[in-house]
Formats: C-alpha cells, sequence, structure tokens
C-alpha cells in the first residue's frame, strides 16, 4: 500500500509541476530539457520504490501510474473544465499582423519559433498568416490567411 500512496503522490506533484511550467512542445525541447525531464524522472523512481526493488514492487508503481493515468484521462473527458484545469487551452499568440507577446512571454516561446512554425506551414513570411495558436500541447499551429 506504501508503494501505491508514493506512486500516487509523485504522480499527481510531476503533474502539477509540468502543469504550471511553460508549454513547449517535445519537438522544440533542447537536448539538456530533454535530459533534464530524464533525470527527473531518475529521481522520482527510488523515492516511489522506496528501498523495495522488487519485481513485483516494479509492477504495483508501472499499474498504479498507468491507473492514475488513465482515471485523469476520463475525468478530462467526463468533465471539460477539469481538462481545462489539467491540461490548459490553446492560446492565440499571432492574429492580424500582431504577436500577443505577454501570452509568447508566458510561454516562453521566442519570435524565432513562432517564425519557424510560418516558414514550416509553407509560408515566406509572418503577415501571410491569420492566426498562430499554441496549441495545449505547446505545438505552434499556423492558420492561413486569405492569399
Amino acid at each position: 500500500m506504501d508503494s501505491i500512496l508514493r506512486a500516487a503522490f509523485f504522480y499527481l506533484v510531476l503533474l502539477l509541476v509540468f502543469r504550471l511550467s511553460p508549454k513547449r512542445s517535445l519537438d522544440s525541447v533542447t537536448p539538456f530539457e530533454f535530459i533534464l525531464l530524464l533525470m527527473i524522472g531518475g529521481l522520482a523512481v527510488p523515492a516511489m520504490q522506496a528501498g523495495d526493488l522488487s519485481m513485483a514492487n516494479a509492477l504495483l508503481l508501472i499499474l498504479t501510474l498507468l491507473g492514475l493515468n488513465v482515471a485523469l484521462a476520463y475525468l478530462k473527458f467526463k468533465f471539460p473544465r477539469f481538462a481545462r484545469i489539467l491540461s490548459g487551452t490553446p492560446l492565440l499568440v499571432y492574429e492580424k499582423g500582431e504577436l500577443k507577446r505577454e501570452r509568447l512571454e508566458k510561454l516562453l516561446i521566442e519570435d524565432q519559433d513562432v517564425l519557424t512554425a510560418v516558414r514550416e506551414a509553407g509560408l515566406e513570411r509572418l503577415e501571410q498568416a491569420k492566426w498562430v495558436i499554441a496549441e495545449r500541447n505547446g505545438k505552434l499551429v499556423v492558420v492561413q490567411g486569405d492569399k
């Protein structure tokens, strides 16, 4: 039972930490940030195991984490407000020729990230975009303007 409580505690702590951290998609994570994510996982595992390195305990921890993930996914599906709290909402970061600086700063998105998304959408200039939206997963989506 102790392992289950530890796993649930760390799941919720990590969920809160990542929910409060800026939304950057995994495709824009730097190598250092990726290593940092691995280090966080490496630090959380021993704390969840509490010295019990048995296969049964490891299986129990895995099932607990997966069960919590499924339960939260169900709650997000059933209660849209809960989903907005846990996952956030898309945010408009560019509209009609104007970069929304305060939103970019909040999300820690640089101008160059927006320009990269515009180029990846096949546009030559930012002004050709109607909107750029930071999705809940941090990915930037470009909606093309009228040609």
